[in-house]
């Protein structure tokens, strides 16, 4: 086992902090309806937030993520096709009809 010596959070931490504060927000919106003006409250509230700008960051990042690899592989595959193609055009070129023109 390697052991990483990254700073900062993964992206299971991240997600798993967006689910306690959305958690933490909807249940202090159940047990205090109509949005209390204490402040420990909307402290809550507040941190309740964060769930939704750090779900944003992966809808966004996660697909953009496998575009850029399915370009990737699209480009990469693409080429060994367009070779191989190549190849058997080359070889195959003597027993294909020719255009006069």
């Amino acid at each position: 086992m390697q052991i990483s010596n990254k700073k900062g959070l993964n992206a299971n931490q991240l997600k798993l902090i967006a689910i306690v504060s959305m958690t933490i927000d909807h249940f202090v919106s159940v047990v205090f309806p109509n949005y209390p003006t204490s402040w420990w409250i909307i402290a809550l509230h507040i941190a309740g937030r964060l769930a939704a700008p750090i779900m944003w960051f992966f809808y966004l990042y996660y697909p953009l993520h496998l575009v850029v690899c399915g370009i990737v592989r699209i480009l990469l595959y693409g080429n060994i096709g367009v070779m191989i193609g190549a190849w058997i055009f080359v070889t195959k070129s003597e027993t294909m009809p020719r255009m006069q023109g």
